[in-house]
């Protein structure tokens, strides 16, 4: 009558079959509820054992040790049910915390690149944590100081946190980029290309097994994630490439 209910609330079929036995029947032992049910005796006592442990049947000893179980008054399935839905609200939150990573592993594991798109300054950031939390070196190709206009504070908290971790960063940017030289204080080095000529207004990074694209545009932000061993080991050639072409910083 009522177990469809109850497995709403949280219990599994089992459980709701014996605990709505075990109500309409009031306090009974195993022995007495067992054919009153499709179970087993073993496998009622189970069940009744689970119950007691969520709080919503008591158990007492009779003379001769026979155990009889009660069911507990019903308000306390309401509790039951409310700590169960903040349960499954704090497995959905932890859940999409972990998700991108759950994901890239699904994708690398069947040989797919795994793509996450982001937008706005929120976004951009997200996909610099990704590239700071590697906690392995840095290549990043970067435009004219877009970023450090954009999120003036979180670059200069970046730039603290990568030092801190000891993270190198090589940089190629064009030549009429104020800042990001070559600094052993920030464990950077940088190679400038012509900014006429290559007139670069995002950021490319490469790290470990992932390239991130980002954009700094007031309206249009967005930030690209691409997990992918091989992506990255292209891209990483790429980069080198470049790096070897260009004139190294004066001492």
């Amino acid at each position: 009558m009522y177990e469809d209910v109850l497995k709403q609330a949280g219990l599994t079929a089992d459980q709701a079959a014996i605990y709505e036995a075990l109500l309409q029947n009031g306090p009974s032992s195993v022995g007495d509820l067992a054919p009153k049910t499709s179970y087993k005796r073993g496998m009622v006592y189970k069940v009744l054992s689970e119950l007691e442990d969520l709080g919503i049947v008591d158990k007492d000893k009779e003379e001769g040790k026979i155990t009889i179980f009660r069911p507990v008054h019903p308000l306390r399935l309401k509790g039951f049910a409310e700590k169960q839905e903040r349960k499954a609200k704090e497995a959905q939150v932890a859940l999409e915390r972990i998700m991108p990573r759950l994901t890239s592993e699904f994708n690398l594991a069947l040989g797919k690149p795994n793509i996450r798109f982001f937008e706005g300054k929120e976004g951009v950031i997200q996909v610099f944590e990704e590239i700071i939390k590697e906690k392995e070196q840095i290549d990043s190709i970067e435009g004219k100081g877009e970023m450090e206009k954009f999120l003036p504070e979180y670059h200069e908290q970046f730039v603290r946190r990568r030092v801190k971790r000891g993270v190198k960063n090589r940089v190629i940017c064009p030549s009429a980029h104020p800042g990001n030289k070559t600094s052993k204080k920030e464990l950077r080095e940088t190679r400038r290309i012509a900014a006429k000529k290559y007139p670069l207004s995002m950021d490319i990074t490469i790290v470990k097994d992932k390239v991130t694209l980002s954009t700094f545009s007031e309206d249009s932000a967005i930030g690209i994630v691409i997990d992918h061993p091989e992506i990255a080991k292209n891209f990483r050639i790429l980069f080198q490439y470049i790096w070897d072409t260009l004139e190294k910083p004066k001492r």
